[in-house]
């Protein structure tokens, strides 16, 4: 914006929250998707072996209740994530105002003609526009941790297919060793298949966690460099000192 009376207001900033909200909906639709297994073994069928025999079953059993656990913590991390994003949001809007304000100074200082006036909102704007900098990686920092949050509640939400469709094997093995047919058309060989896929899902959503992670890395290093410039350069803020003009020679 070139420097002049009038500044123009900022907008961008509500259609980019509207269109990221909306892009995080598709996201946590899709990781909701999965659904309960297809290949599954009623409880009541195996209601007669004895509890001392269950083992793997039970170990898959606990992974489910952990799995859902997971779910819960990383449901509530995301809306954290979002709630956050709120406020960075704001801030960022007010570092824009303060930029807008710094440019309406510097105009009205070279309307003036007083250079001193004009060197502080020169260097007042300078630090604005380098705040605003700083808010905008911030945003991006926030939008990241949001990305992260989405990708790790994806994860647990495989984990939890994952393992439910382990516990469902282990049924079948167990069903298989004690010559038990739940149904007609019983084959291990299906619960097998069922379980790989689900744990390549998980594993691949881990993958996906871990790529986002980095990126959560990578945008908190640019926000702190410009964090740190930032707070270095407040201290020199001081008024610029009146120019001092040379005494007439004495004659």
């Amino acid at each position: 914006m070139a420097p002049t009376l009038v500044v123009a207001p900022r907008h961008g900033s509500k259609h980019r929250r509207l269109t990221s909200l909306a892009s995080l909906v598709v996201l946590a639709s899709a990781a909701g998707c999965s659904g309960a297994p297809k290949y599954v073994i009623q409880d009541s069928v195996l209601a007669s072996i004895a509890v001392d025999q269950k083992g793997p079953l039970l170990q898959a059993q606990q992974e489910m209740s952990v799995a859902r656990e997971e779910e819960v913590k990383a449901t509530a991390d995301r809306r954290a994530a979002l709630s956050e994003q709120d406020i960075v949001e704001n801030e960022e809007k007010g570092a824009g105002l303060q930029v807008d304000s710094a440019k309406v100074a510097l105009a009205a200082a070279e309307l003036s003609g007083d250079l001193n006036k004009k060197a502080v909102a020169e260097r007042d704007l300078k630090h604005a526009d380098l705040g605003l900098q700083v808010a905008v990686s911030k945003a991006k920092w926030a939008k990241a941790k949001i990305l992260m949050q989405t990708a790790a509640l994806d994860a647990a939400e495989a984990h939890a297919g994952s393992a439910a469709t382990k516990a469902e094997l282990e049924k079948a093995r167990l069903a298989l060793a004690k010559n038990i047919k739940p149904s007609d058309d019983f084959n291990i060989a299906n619960f097998e298949s069922q379980n790989l896929d689900r744990q390549r899902r998980y594993e691949d959503a881990l993958v996906k966690v871990d790529g986002r992670r980095n990126d959560v890395a990578t945008a908190l290093g640019k926000f702190t460099a410009l964090k740190q410039q930032f707070d270095a350069e407040a201290p020199a803020l001081s008024p610029v000192q009146p120019a001092v003009m040379a005494p007439y020679p004495v004659k």
